[in-house]
């Protein structure tokens, strides 16, 4: 009896699929998972059968991996521009979002006359880490765990270091930029120091007594974009208690205490 035409490729091609089936199920132990499982639910009998399987494989899946994360500005409790960092998390081969974190913004406080100049930079500088977490930094901790909170922040670190480095040489490259630059980021002490005796001038007339001398404030400078190191930090940390399911200050202990909590309180 001869075979249809044809019949012959599709045999071997069958035979092929049956072989490569049997060894990833084999390389995945599933047949001797299954035949566990399936023994030991006869014997317990559970209500919830398909229940039951969940929580049995449950046991055996990868862990938690950040498949990337997304940022936008947004206002805190108190009206202040801040940033809001979303954690997508791959999770039994599906993407899930697994928290929000909101970092509260310090309260910034400046002479009124800076004031306006103060809140353009901030917004600035919330827009620059926006635009950096959502272009870059989530390129930079997607696969990585949440648990490990130290190679994160690391990775964070040297991208800001990185960033600031470009943006040296560059401003070495242009002077215009840098000297441009400075007076957007850089609170002068002289400026300062002219309020003051503004200030001292006005009261002098009005009142005989002396003033306390008050320093000038050190140059603070800061890198645009560096809100990005609170947040995505926080929001890791979060997404780490949120995926074993612990509270967030219990997590943080474990960080803090990597051997294990003593349960000691020493008095100082």
């Amino acid at each position: 009896m001869s075979l249809p035409p044809g019949s012959l490729g599709k045999t071997k091609e069958m035979q092929c699929l049956k072989q490569q089936a049997m060894k990833y199920y084999g390389e995945n132990k599933v047949p001797l998972q299954m035949e566990n499982i399936l023994n030991t639910m006869f014997y317990d009998k559970p209500p919830d059968v398909y229940g039951y399987l969940v929580n049995y494989f449950s046991n055996f899946t990868k862990p938690v991996k950040i498949s990337k994360i997304s940022a936008v500005p947004v206002l805190d409790s108190n009206g202040l521009p801040t940033i809001q960092v979303d954690v997508y998390c791959t999770v039994n081969n599906l993407q899930k979002c697994i928290c929000s974190s909101t970092t509260a913004r310090p309260d910034i406080r400046v002479p009124l006359e800076d004031q306006e100049k103060t809140e353009i930079l901030v917004h600035s500088s919330i827009k620059t880490a926006v635009h950096d977490i959502n272009l870059e930094v989530s390129n930079i901790v997607a696969g990585m765990d949440p648990l490990v909170q130290d190679e994160i922040d690391s990775e964070i670190l040297d991208f800001l270091k990185q960033k600031q480095s470009r943006l040296e040489k560059q401003a070495n490259q242009n002077p215009a930029e840098k000297t441009e630059q400075d007076n957007s980021v850089i609170i002068s002490a002289a400026d300062d120091k002219r309020k003051k005796s503004v200030f001292r001038t006005k009261s002098s007339s009005k009142w005989s007594g002396s003033l306390p001398s008050i320093s000038d404030r050190p140059l603070e400078t800061f890198i645009m974009g560096s809100e990005v190191i609170a947040a995505v930090s926080q929001a890791v940390c979060v997404c780490a208690a949120t995926s074993i399911n612990i509270p967030v200050y219990q997590h943080i202990a474990k960080l803090a205490h990597k051997e294990g909590h003593t349960h000691e309180l020493r008095i100082p």
